[in-house]
């Protein structure tokens, strides 16, 4: 299998070196205007122009991830117009619809659109994902190869990638935001801060392996830490008379929503 990569910065630098650790055995070709991001990853991928990759059957990808900014996406999508090949084309630019992604790519192109969020930078993210009625079964199989290499992806409709932007997108963000008042509460209450941070990282991801690990539902996890009178019980109450739920529940459509009306 053969992946060409449009765009080496962060996040496509990233998947690169996900794949290339998963998959060692596929050829990656690289394509960037920056030669420091293209020495980054010399060891894991060959730098190729990408007018070439289509220059010869030898040298054409399976595979195209588009890893460029979305305001530069239809300029560095111009050298492929005349491309007649079959590659599958995946895009990870936001808010860029396959509708808009089919105006700029070749005719009848098969695409796969991601949404990705920050921790995919370090292979444990969660990805929205959707597919163009061209593609197969293989074409699923082929973009799961870049899907592993972030982390963990859901295929739904392209109608409820804003949801998952509000949710999985957003969502580091808002687990920041609890980390740092769970720290800040722990100094309150006499830690110091390194401490205090350390236990707030690990209780967060000690109560997600927890719900991903059992397979039991939050309300229930959370029913096994309280006790009638007890300290967490006493926590719960003043976390739901301040509105905890409902706030996390108002991020999420309220992103949603914004995802909605940017495209």
């Amino acid at each position: 299998m053969k992946i060409g990569v449009l765009g080496c910065g962060n996040m496509g630098g990233a998947i690169v070196r996900g794949i290339a650790k998963k998959h060692p055995t596929i050829e990656i070709l690289l394509s960037d205007p920056s030669h420091k991001a293209l020495d980054a990853l010399s060891h894991v991928g060959t730098p190729c122009a990408a007018q070439e990759w289509f220059s010869s059957p030898e040298k054409t990808p399976d595979v195209v991830l588009l890893a460029v900014k979305p305001q530069y996406l239809r300029e560095a999508c111009a050298v492929f117009a005349s491309v007649q090949s079959s590659v599958l084309w995946v895009s990870i630019a936001a808010g860029i619809t396959i509708a808009s992604l089919e105006e700029v790519l070749p005719t009848s192109s098969k695409i796969c659109r991601v949404m990705p969020n920050t921790p995919s930078l370090i292979g444990k993210g969660m990805s929205g994902c959707t597919m163009n009625a061209r593609c197969t079964e293989k074409d699923r199989t082929n973009a799961e190869v870049i899907l592993e290499s972030m982390g963990k992806y859901l295929f739904v409709p392209e109608s409820m990638l804003n949801a998952v932007t509000g949710l999985s997108g957003s969502g580091p963000a808002y687990v920041y935001m609890v980390i740092e008042a769970l720290a800040d509460g722990g100094v309150a209450a006499g830690l110091s801060y390194s401490d205090a941070l350390s236990c707030a990282i690990q209780t967060v991801r000690g109560a997600a392996a927890m719900v991903d690990e059992t397979g039991e539902v939050p309300a229930v996890l959370r029913s096994h830490v309280m006790s009638a009178g007890g300290a967490t019980a006493a926590a719960v109450k003043s976390l739901e008379e301040d509105g905890l739920r409902a706030a996390l529940i108002r991020a999420v459509n309220a992103s949603a929503q914004q995802a909605a009306r940017l495209g």
